[in-house]
């Protein structure tokens, strides 16, 4: 459970068909490491992965959809992790506004274009994001979406026991 000040936003990564060989065609033309996306912007190519992670280093993230989530994603992902009395802080992505009515919580948003709003800012979240796409992509040199839920909880883990 998340509680305190809960800094929440998604991040995407590219869906990888890695280890389906036997009796499956790829949906789209075979891609090799390190090769940029066909589609611009956010496309049904990209897994997203919305995220939390409050101050004392406790952070959560599940595989919700393909493309831009809608409010019923981040539902299902955050709503029954973040405490009552917190403070949601965001990027202006309008569903997280309902999301933070919905749970009753004091939401602190980033006006787009802008990194701080008064003492708030989601720098931890971006951090976040960018140690946690570095480990899949260097450390574990790509992995398969199929199993990225895995990857996620382990990355959560490690997260929170380098803080104990």
């Amino acid at each position: 459970m998340l509680d305190g000040i809960v800094e929440a936003d998604e991040t995407f990564m590219p869906i990888s068909y890695k280890g389906k060989h036997k009796n499956f065609k790829l949906p789209r033309l075979a891609k090799h490491r390190g090769t940029a996306n066909t589609k611009r912007d956010l496309s049904k190519d990209l897994v997203c992965i919305p995220c939390g992670v409050n101050l004392n280093g406790k952070s959560i993230s599940k595989i919700s959809n393909l493309g831009k989530p809608k409010l019923t994603d981040l539902q299902n992902i955050l709503s029954s992790q973040i405490g009552k009395g917190s403070v949601f802080v965001t990027d202006s992505f309008g569903a997280y506004s309902k999301l933070s009515n919905d749970l009753e919580l004091d939401h602190i948003r980033i006006p787009r274009n802008k990194y701080t709003n008064g003492a708030f800012n989601i720098q931890i979240i971006n951090n976040y994001h960018s140690i946690l796409k570095s480990i899949l992509v260097y450390n574990f040199k790509g992995i398969s979406t199929k199993y990225l839920n895995n990857y996620l909880v382990y990355h959560n883990f490690v997260n929170f026991a380098k803080r104990e």
